[in-house]
């Protein structure tokens, strides 16, 4: 009887050994312990950022001192933020357990080298290695299934395609025309010119969020301001954001809808044009400092037009809007 026992017990330990080593990841393929974050490396310390869709698009960032810039774009700035969101998002993302570890896993869940939604290359800047990251399928809100090249273990991080897009224009600095409105000293619009008085020239009534009023030229009208009209045209003109660049997108014959020069005392005048986009087209942007035409969304373009009419900026004008 004992020795039966003892043979039992044998095959049991026998059996949970198989059954560890059967479940137990293979060294050098499944990747770091569990646990640890997806992209194990500092974001400062990537040099370039490389990205592939399954189609053969790409887009490629490279770091440039604290900026990022887009190469593709006449090496234009890229959103700072949205690089830091992206990398820091890969370093906190926990790989936990595995999803699979098996062979066949990265076909299955979309992460292999030839199959793929997205694949990000980060070469590092203090050498000659590199993080190649292959994202595939969502498993849910907020997630992907993602694999380490070199590992057949797939996981699931919390990022989704949405933060990593293969346009360009994409990833530009959407404030890269925005501006501090106190530098606004002068706004020429269309045919009108607005100047800041100077602090020590400002009366005691009614200015702008510094105490110091507007003035306007180049009509018949001329004279003071509507200080709140100024003041919203002048806020609107600092925040103004674009949304992306043109592209293939040709300008339009005939004259802008909206010219403004922008004077900061500092250096020349920006000079913006605004073109009206067909229905359903964001309108179009040309600047003096940029070669890039960019876009603007439509609804913003549309309240700096209402914002600049003659009628909104002088209450006592008679002439038509230019809207």
């Amino acid at each position: 009887m004992a020795k039966a026992i003892r043979i039992l017990s044998l095959l049991v330990v026998i059996q949970v050994v198989a059954v560890a080593v059967a479940y137990w990841p293979a060294t050098g393929t499944t990747g770091a312990a569990d646990g640890g974050p997806f992209l194990s490396v500092a974001a400062e310390a990537v040099s370039s950022l490389e990205l592939k869709g399954p189609e053969g698009s790409s887009v490629q960032l490279t770091r440039k001192g604290e900026e990022w810039r887009i190469p593709a774009l006449n090496d234009l700035p890229a959103g700072t933020d949205q690089v830091t969101r992206l990398l820091e998002g890969l370093r906190e993302a926990s790989t936990g357990l595995p999803v699979a570890t098996s062979g066949g896993a990265a076909q299955r869940f979309r992460v292999a080298g030839d199959d793929y939604k997205r694949r990000l290359v980060l070469p590092l800047a203090d050498s000659e290695s590199r993080r190649v990251l292959f994202f595939g399928d969502t498993p849910g809100a907020g997630e992907i299934y993602a694999r380490r090249e070199g590992e057949t273990s797939v996981y699931r991080v919390g990022v989704g395609t949405h933060m990593m897009p293969l346009e360009a224009d994409q990833w530009l600095a959407k404030d890269l025309l925005s501006l501090d409105q106190q530098r606004i000293q002068s706004l020429e619009v269309n045919d009108l010119r607005l100047e800041r008085a100077a602090p020590e020239e400002a009366s005691n009534g009614e200015g702008d969020g510094a105490g110091r009023k507007w003035t306007v030229s180049g009509t018949e009208d001329a004279g003071q301001a509507n200080p709140k009209a100024v003041a919203d045209l002048v806020s609107r003109i600092a925040a103004l954001r674009i949304s992306g660049a043109a592209g293939d997108r040709s300008i339009p014959d005939g004259e802008p809808a909206l010219t403004t020069r922008i004077g900061t005392g500092e250096g020349a005048p920006r000079q913006y044009h605004f073109y009206a986009g067909d229905k359903g087209e964001d309108a179009l942007l040309v600047t003096e400092q940029y070669d890039t035409v960019f876009t603007v969304n439509t609804p913003v373009f549309d309240s700096i037009r209402k914002a600049a009419g003659r009628k909104t900026l002088i209450p006592s004008s008679n002439g038509d809007s230019k809207e």
